[in-house]
């Protein structure tokens, strides 16, 4: 009986050690720290605004930079990746901007919720950021009467992909290197974010996390908001060496709407087909966004 009571107690304690681990890196995962804004527009000689406006439903205060350009065809808005700020490191999104505005776009690149200058402190990876993008592109809307695109990358490509399926105004899509749907992708690769074990920490994850921070991860689901797409451009990008967000999460994305196009970048990791490539990628940026209506 007391080796019996001796190990329901190890085992109870290990319980509670392994909860409180999991919640630790939740809370850390949820509530990642600021990355500062280190330049501006100006580097690239790119006349700009600072600008601020509500995301939707929430109203959370977002914060970002205007870039206009003369004649503009168009207006693209930037989405960042994961705990990144506007800048969106390692992608050298202002090198894009400044592609982008030379090709007569308006851009917008704005911080999330919870990073850069953006009001707010908790990061969901897509299912609040949705309402940031499609603030973003209200916001967009009411400075230009030109089409509204979204360039968006790792969250912020799967985060343009679900505030397109409810917002008809995003004329376009470009994702590049998305995740087909949070809770599968999670499933299988929650421990290169958490660092710890898949058990029992994947597990125990998704039973306390998900309630304690209030946001369902099913609702981060672009695989879901594909179908609704197919009147729209598309465009796809994935590396083949991107160990992070496996190709095989846009492959699926392009599966569900076959209007999608697909470009699979040979020995780029994640979020590096621009850097493999810069003139390639923005030649397949372009000829995507020149066909918003």
């Amino acid at each position: 009986m007391r080796f019996l009571r001796a190990a329901a107690v190890t085992l109870l304690a290990l319980a509670v050690a392994c909860c409180g681990l999991t919640l630790y890196v939740g809370e850390r995962l949820t509530h990642p720290s600021r990355v500062p804004i280190a330049t501006s527009p100006a580097a690239w000689g790119l006349a700009y605004r600072n600008v601020s406006f509500p995301a939707r439903i929430d109203h959370t205060p977002l914060s970002g930079w205007w870039i206009p350009a003369a004649a503009a065809r168009g207006t693209i808005v930037l989405a960042s990746g994961y705990a990144e700020n506007r800048l969106t490191p390692p992608v050298p999104a202002l090198a894009v901007a400044a592609a982008l505005h030379a090709a007569r776009y308006n851009v917008l690149m704005f911080d999330f919720r919870a990073s850069g200058r953006s009001g707010g402190t908790l990061v969901t990876v897509g299912g609040l950021e949705q309402r940031d993008v499609e603030g973003a592109a209200a916001f967009a809307g009411q400075r230009s009467s030109v089409p509204v695109g979204v360039l968006g990358w790792s969250m912020g490509a799967s985060t343009a992909l679900l505030a397109a399926e409810h917002d008809p105004a995003i004329a376009a899509v470009v994702a590049d290197s998305p995740f087909a749907a949070l809770t599968t992708y999670l499933r299988g690769y929650l421990p290169i974010w958490t660092h710890l074990p898949a058990f029992p920490f994947t597990p125990l994850f998704f039973w306390l996390v998900p309630p304690i921070i209030g946001v369902n991860p099913q609702e981060a689901d672009p695989l879901s908001a594909m179908a609704s797409l197919a009147s729209r451009p598309v465009l796809l990008i994935a590396g083949t060496a991107d160990h992070t967000i496996p190709p095989t999460n846009a492959e699926r994305l392009a599966a569900a709407d076959p209007t999608a196009q697909i470009w699979l970048v040979a020995g780029a990791g994640h979020i590096r087909a621009y850097h493999t490539d810069p003139a390639a990628y923005m030649r397949h940026v372009l000829a995507l966004f020149a066909r918003m209506p």
